[in-house]
């Protein structure tokens, strides 16, 4: 017959002590804007960009009598300007992120258009000034000299394309679909 000591190994104390002392290099972030004020802190707007109430204006729309205007090459930003870590350059580790985002697009009348709307990550040393020439179905993100240029475009961006260009896939884009 086996005899079973009732304490439990030192070890087996030890390692679990270990994993509640593990202290994790995890962040937890997050924000909501449900209004934005004239100054949306930390919402950084550029080019055409302002806010307007509880939205945000990316391109310029001017309100001539009755009528409200679109301008032609209108391109604006917001940008959330305060830095979000991604990846630990150390442990080679990811960040895992959800977003939830709610927009409109309103073109002012069906024969009136913009080429599309892009959600878009960059590096923090990117300038946020908004390259030139870079409307239409540039975005706003790149200019026409290094707009299929990989290694000078450090952006990872989800399009949103209302207009087939030229260099777009065979597939019609997304607001064409519908």
């Amino acid at each position: 017959m086996a005899v079973c000591n009732p304490k439990p190994p030192v070890i087996a104390i030890f390692v679990f002590f270990l994993f509640l002392l593990h202290k994790t290099n995890s962040e937890s972030f997050s924000f909501k804007f449900d209004i934005f004020e004239p100054n949306p802190f930390p919402i950084a707007l550029v080019g055409n960009a302002i806010s307007y109430g509880r939205a945000i204006l990316l391109t310029r729309r001017d309100q001539v009598g009755d009528n409200v205007v679109i301008r032609k090459n209108s391109v604006g930003r917001a940008v959330y300007s305060t830095p979000i870590h991604l990846w630990d350059r150390f442990t080679r580790n990811v960040a895992d992120f959800t977003t939830e985002l709610t927009f409109v697009v309103d073109s002012g009348g069906p024969l009136l258009h913009g080429d599309g709307l892009a959600f878009f990550i960059s590096p923090v040393q990117t300038a946020p000034n908004i390259p030139l020439n870079s409307s239409g179905g540039y975005l706003g993100l790149f200019s026409p000299e290094n707009a299929f240029n990989p290694s000078r475009n450090q952006v990872v961006a989800v399009e949103l394309d209302s207009f087939n260009n030229a260099w777009d896939p065979i597939p019609e884009p997304l607001a064409q679909l519908a």
